[in-house]
């Protein structure tokens, strides 16, 4: 039974450069910094694909199997809701007729989110060089330590003929908004004459309405933004970091970008040890921002929470003491968002970490030092354990 069917209709290029299958696929291989080509690479995921048809979960594609486990739903699953035209069969060596893609134009950002590094924020750099040389290798982030990276749009002037059947492109970073390649890459689909067959969704951080899209985006079939939030209040500032902003200032952006009219948006939360206790309040701010705009499609019992932080381990969600777990479970009782019900049975059925626990309280007490922050002044929950 073959196990995934995205190495036959699509590609990720990476802000470091790597290309994979897609964006949460763990294997090393191809780069663009090494010489390879989207061709050589495509070529390459033969291996990938045998072990897809022989019906193996290769340890690359953890990630998948792990978060359906713990949300129901992964990566993998994504592409099943989102790709219309799939291949009639599923062999080796197949033409290249991508139906999505996943590009990225380098690491630029202006947030340091605490469950990110360098490999997705220039902002990370001085932080995540302090932190490796408190103890090599403990406060590791999800990714070796990346220099600054960015993709000129130019590097696909002579590549038309591989958007031919594009379906979808995801772009994402670092922060997409800030990359001045991503700009230029969409003046190509419009000249090219594709802008019209494809849709352009963007992972973002919301911070960014630059007016350069007025004249690009109403070219494009359909818009649709996901805007990362992973908390409310003073907790949102305190993930995020970087050039701070406040959540007001984040729903003046989000009603900026309904002028749009062949926009759609949605919202994402990377579920992590610091923002379990606020999965209500999240999911209620997306509720009153839909009330104030029909552009924006997420009430509480429907929303599909599909991002848990499992690197850093030490800001995994099932790693937290007992006690901790249950008063996560508690808090989503109150309200009883049929959204949560995943999340919540993923706290009864995991074991508690004592070594990853520890990280969890030294990590966060090193970074507040050098932020100036203070966890226990936006999670009460935690506050006897620090």
């Amino acid at each position: 039974m073959l196990t995934c069917k995205v190495p036959w209709v699509s590609i990720t290029l990476s802000g470091n450069g790597d290309i994979k299958p897609c964006c949460v696929y763990k294997g090393g291989g191809p780069s663009i910094h090494k010489g390879d080509t989207i061709d050589s690479a495509w070529k390459d995921l033969n291996e990938l694909r045998a072990k897809f048809i022989a019906g193996e979960k290769p340890a690359e594609c953890v990630q998948c199997w792990k978060r359906e486990e713990t949300l129901g739903q992964s990566r993998r699953t994504w592409y099943d809701d989102k790709i219309k035209n799939w291949p009639e069969t599923y062999e080796l060596d197949p033409d290249m007729r991508l139906r999505h893609m996943d590009l990225n134009f380098g690491n630029t950002c202006n947030l340091k989110c605490r469950m990110c590094g360098t490999w997705g924020s220039t902002a990370w750099y001085k932080e995540e060089s302090k932190l490796s040389k408190i103890e090599k290798n403990r406060f590791r982030r999800a990714k070796d330590y990346a220099p600054p990276t960015i993709i000129p749009a130019s590097y696909w002037a002579d590549k038309k003929e591989m958007f031919k059947y594009l379906e979808r492109i995801d772009f994402k970073g670092g922060e997409p908004m800030m990359q001045d390649g991503m700009y230029d890459f969409l003046e190509y689909l419009v000249e090219w004459g594709y802008a019209k067959n494809i849709m352009i969704a963007y992972t973002t951080n919301g911070t960014k309405t630059p007016e350069r899209l007025k004249t690009l985006w109403p070219k494009f079939k359909k818009v649709k933004l996901t805007i990362s939030i992973e908390g409310t209040g003073k907790l949102y500032e305190y993930i995020r970091g970087g050039e701070i902003q406040t959540q007001a200032q984040l729903l003046e952006n989000i009603h900026w970008f309904d002028q749009f009219d062949n926009i759609s948006g949605s919202f994402n939360s990377a579920i992590q040890i610091y923002n379990i206790f606020d999965l209500n309040n999240i999911l209620e701010f997306m509720r009153d921002t839909v009330n104030a705009s029909d552009k924006w499609h997420n009430d509480p019992d429907t929303f599909k929470f599909d991002c848990m932080v499992t690197e850093p381990k030490y800001l995994d969600i099932t790693i937290m003491p007992k006690e901790l777990k249950q008063k996560a479970i508690d808090i989503i009782d109150e309200k009883n968002y049929k959204s949560l019900k995943v999340i919540k049975n993923s706290l009864f059925n995991s074991n508690y970490n004592d070594s990853e626990w520890k990280n969890f309280i030294d990590y966060t007490k090193i970074l507040d030092d050098m932020r100036n922050t203070n966890i226990k002044d936006v999670v009460p929950q935690l506050e006897n354990y620090f």
